[in-house]
């Protein structure tokens, strides 16, 4: 991937004890899903995250609801925050700043609001 630089995201924003995603599901909500990353110590904190390709900051909030669905998912380690790491080749270092949010909680109810419509709409 010409432009990205994860190394040196992760010598400018510190990631321990990282764990790959793996697929999990809801069996409760009925979906699943596979995160980036599960979970790793982000300013001393359980986070999970997502790389994405862009450094546009109001196209990447959208996936906050994608992160607090995957930290809902049975089995998930418990986390405190999300993160959006924004990997481009935009960027003369190949990153952008880390994107960091709290509200899991706030986020999963509007991506349970959105799961419910597409079951409406599709009927699964």
């Amino acid at each position: 991937m010409d432009g990205w630089d994860f190394p040196a995201f992760l010598e400018k924003y510190p990631l321990t004890e990282m764990k790959a995603g793996e697929p999990l599901t809801s069996k409760r909500y009925e979906y699943g899903g596979l995160s980036d990353i599960s979970y790793f110590l982000y300013e001393g904190k359980p986070t999970i995250c997502e790389i994405k390709r862009t450094a546009d900051k109001e196209k990447n909030l959208k996936f906050y609801q994608q992160l607090s669905a995957y930290a809902n998912l049975d089995g998930a380690p418990k986390v405190e925050q999300m993160l959006i790491i924004p990997l481009n080749d935009k960027t003369k270092q190949g990153f952008s700043a880390p994107y960091l949010e709290t509200r899991i909680d706030h986020y999963f109810e509007m991506f349970l609001f959105k799961r419910k419509q597409f079951r409406t709409v599709y009927g699964i």
